[in-house]
């Protein structure tokens, strides 16, 4: 999970750089900066989305192995029972 994370961090930034620096040609036309804006805007806005539910999912999700952990380490462990002698 956490690979998907760090996975989904290389878009944002990409589509950050894109929305700031704009259309890649070298005498772009406003029409062509405003099109360059809007789909880097919005892919900018769907991948940091997509990274803040991942995120939010990894801690919660630690959150509750440490409550697990501490609910163990409290409890002393229960001894396996032994098949009675014959029995199968």
């Amino acid at each position: 999970m956490w690979l998907l994370a760090i996975a989904l961090v290389v878009p944002v930034l990409l589509f950050g750089a894109y929305f700031l620096h704009g259309s890649l040609e070298q005498f772009p036309t406003e029409e062509q900066q405003g099109k360059v804006r809007i789909v880097s805007g919005l892919g900018f806005i769907l991948f940091a989305l997509l990274e803040a539910i991942v995120i939010v999912a990894l801690l919660r999700g630690s959150k509750s192995t440490i409550d697990n952990r501490r609910v163990s380490a409290a409890q002393p462990p229960v001894p396996a029972e032994r098949p009675k002698a014959g029995a199968r």
